[in-house]
């Protein structure tokens, strides 16, 4: 299985395109499903398409997004902002760094999720800081949070997961 770690915030929406940006600091989430569509930008869920239908990757999101929110809910999100893969999980809420919870998931998927072992994986984010190690990976592939998810990084991405195996070396 091909695993897409999504981060929402500066990879599907970017700093000019955010129409609440208040909405974003975690302390005060977006509730609506529809609501929290609009502040997805279509050309970045247009890249993500591209690189899921290239890849027949799954989603799971990594992003803040995630607090208070469902599986489900947060697929419903990216279905209603047009985007029509598979979200099948989001990490988790342990006070450490979110590249100890990415690590975490990927050991723990197998074996507690009952999915498939991971083949390849990105990570899609635009804090780089946030990965002391694995930003320094060709899995890693860091967003501008001015542009947010473009074709490149998506074609970027995509050789990773179709020619690589992550850290997993």
């Amino acid at each position: 299985m091909k695993v897409i770690f999504l981060d929402i915030d500066g990879v599907l929406n970017y700093e000019s395109f955010m129409l609440h940006p208040e909405l974003h600091s975690g302390e005060h989430p977006v509730t609506s499903v529809e609501y929290a569509a609009e502040e997805i930008a279509p050309s970045c869920i247009r890249a993500l398409k591209i690189l899921v239908e290239q890849t027949d990757a799954k989603i799971i999101i990594s992003s803040t997004w995630r607090h208070g929110r469902s599986i489900q809910t947060l697929g419903r999100i990216l279905h209603e902002a047009g985007f029509d893969g598979e979200v099948i999980g989001k990490i988790d809420y342990q006070k450490d760094s979110r590249e100890a919870k990415i690590l975490r998931w990927i050991e723990n998927s197998h074996t507690f999720f009952g999915l498939p072992e991971i083949e390849s994986f990105v990570i899609l984010d635009d804090e780089p800081s946030r990965f002391p190690v694995m930003q320094h990976l060709p899995s890693f592939i860091s967003i501008d949070p001015k542009a947010g998810l473009v074709y490149r990084q998506a074609q970027c991405a995509a050789e990773v997961l179709n020619t690589s195996k992550g850290i997993f070396l």
